[in-house]
C-alpha cells in the first residue's frame, strides 16, 4: 500500500532547549544520532528565521520489515513513530503533520523480458491526461507530473541497481506503480474535503485502492497485452461485425506504430479529428470488454506474444472495495 511518508512539526524554544540537554550535542546533529538506532527514519531540524521545524521521512517497509502493508498496520507504525519522537524531544506521532505520502502497488514478474517490454509499451501511453503530463527522462521509468501529485511506473529492480547497485529481496522482479501525494494535494483535501493531514486519515485500504484506480488505471488502460496475431484471433471470435473489427484493427496498428497521443490527435485532410472523443472512447470501451489493451506488443519484438496486465492482476486480486 505505502512505502514512505514525510512529516513536519514546529519546535518551540523550550523543545530545542530540552533536546540539547537530553542529547548533549548540537541540535542539528540530533536526528543523525537517532538514525543509528532507528532504521527507516531520517530527520532534519531546520531553523527558519527565529523558529525551528523538524522534518521527518519514514520508510514503512524498513521500520516494519514487511512489504504487505495495510491499514491494520497503523497501530504498529504509530508505535514506532511515537518511540522515535519520544527519544527526539518527548513528542508523539499525533504531533506530526503529513506533508507527503507515497502509495504503491508492487507486482512480481519473474520474466525479465516481460518487464522490459512493458516499460517500452508504457512509454507509448498518452502524453497528457487532465493536468498530468508525461515525462520520459529515465529509461526504465514513466512519470506523470502535476504540481500536487505524481504517478510513476517503473522497473523497481532496475531502478535499485541504477541508484544503489544493490537489490533488496522485495525489489527483485518487480514492476512498481506509484502515486505520490504532495503537500499541495493534502492541503486541498484538508480544506475542500475536511480531511486531516494525518497518516491515520490516508492509511486506509479503500482510499488507497480509490487513488490508484482513479489515477493510474486511466493512463495505462485495462486489458492484457498481445501481439497483433493474437488480437486477430480474439476479434474473429467476438460478436463484433466486420466493420467494427476493421476499425479496431486499424486503430491498434496505428497506436502500435505512433503511440496513443499521436493517434488520438490525428486529423484528416479537412483538419477534422479522425477519432472524435466519442469514437475514441467507444474504441477503448470495446477493447476493454474484449480484454485487449490498446497498446500492442510489437510483432517483430522478440519475446512473449501475451503479457497479463500487472496492474489489473493486483486490482482483481484484492478484496478491498473502492470507495463510493
Amino acid at each position: 500500500m505505502v512505502h514512505t511518508a514525510q512529516f513536519y512539526c514546529e519546535l518551540s524554544s523550550d523543545d530545542i532547549r530540552k533536546m540539547m540537554l537530553k542529547h548533549n550535542i548540537g541540535v542539528n546533529l540530533i536526528p543523525s544520532k537517532l538514525e543509528e538506532d532507528f532504521y527507516g527514519f531520517s530527520g532534519a531540524i531546520v531553523k527558519e528565521y527565529i523558529y525551528y521545524k523538524f522534518y521527518l521521512t519514514v520508510d514503512f517497509i524498513k521500520i516494519l520489515n514487511k512489504t504487505d502493508i495495510t491499514e491494520n498496520d497503523y497501530d504498529n507504525i504509530e508505535k514506532n513513530i511515537d518511540l522515535y519522537m519520544s527519544k527526539l524531544c518527548d513528542l508523539l506521532c499525533k504531533d506530526l503533520t503529513l506533508t507527503r505520502l507515497d502509495y504503491r502497488i508492487d507486482v512480481k514478474l519473474n520474466n525479465n523480458k516481460e518487464r522490459e517490454i512493458l516499460i517500452k509499451l508504457y512509454r507509448k501511453l498518452i502524453n497528457k491526461r487532465g493536468f498530468k503530463r508525461k515525462s520520459l527522462e529515465e529509461k526504465t521509468s514513466i512519470y506523470y507530473n502535476t504540481k500536487s501529485s505524481v504517478c510513476c511506473i517503473y522497473d523497481k529492480e532496475k531502478e535499485a541497481i541504477d541508484k544503489r547497485g544493490v537489490v533488496q529481496p522485495f525489489e527483485e522482479d518487480t514492476i512498481r506503480f506509484e502515486y505520490r501525494l504532495y503537500n499541495r494535494h493534502l492541503n486541498n483535501n484538508k480544506y475542500a474535503k475536511k480531511m486531516d493531514k494525518s497518516l491515520k486519515t490516508y492509511l486506509k485500504d479503500e482510499l488507497f485502492i480509490e487513488y490508484m484506480s482513479k489515477n493510474i488505471e486511466p493512463l495505462i488502460y485495462k486489458g492484457d497485452y498481445y501481439k497483433s496475431f493474437r488480437v486477430q484471433t480474439i476479434l474473429n471470435k467476438s460478436t463484433l461485425n466486420e466493420k467494427e473489427k476493421n476499425i479496431l484493427t486499424e486503430f491498434l496498428n496505428k497506436v502500435s506504430k505512433h503511440g496513443v497521443t499521436k493517434v488520438k490527435n490525428s486529423v484528416d485532410n479537412n483538419g477534422d479529428l479522425v477519432y472524435t472523443k466519442y469514437k475514441f472512447n467507444k474504441i477503448i470501451s470495446q477493447l476493454e470488454k474484449l480484454g485487449i489493451n490498446p497498446v500492442l506488443i510489437p510483432k517483430n519484438l522478440e519475446g512473449p506474444s501475451f503479457i497479463p496486465n500487472p496492474f489489473q492482476i493486483y486490482i482483481n486480486s484484492t478484496n478491498v472495495k473502492k470507495t463510493a
